[in-house]
């Protein structure tokens, strides 16, 4: 079987390196060259999976990588035109309500 696997980045906030490593084997015969164009958003359906078995035996030789989240697609389209600064800025204000906020207490209360 043929293999074939996708690394999708978004480097925001500025400090994340995470990779998304999607295996696409399953869609092989139905993924189009602009679904696969570097800059190009997509839309993805799958599960969460393990590292594959070389990845894992390999990575002892390799050097220290941006950690990945391994994905086996079971869907995939072009996610269309997107407002990028727009999406960041949503995504900022999330980030910023989902921090921890410090509980100020008065002594004596719990």
């Amino acid at each position: 079987m043929a293999s074939a696997t996708l690394a999708l980045s978004h480097q925001f906030p500025k400090s994340s390196n995470v990779e998304a490593l999607v295996d696409v084997r399953l869609l092989l015969e139905r993924l189009t060259a602009e679904q696969t164009s570097v800059g190009e958003w997509v839309n993805i359906i799958g599960y969460i999976s393990s590292a594959p078995p070389a990845l894992v035996k390999n990575s002892s030789k390799r050097k220290v990588e941006a950690p990945a989240i391994h994905v086996q697609a079971l869907m995939l389209w072009s996610a269309g035109p997107l407002d990028i600064s727009r999406y960041e800025n949503y995504l900022g204000q999330t980030l910023s309500n989902d921090t921890p906020k410090a509980k100020h207490l008065k002594p004596g209360k719990a």
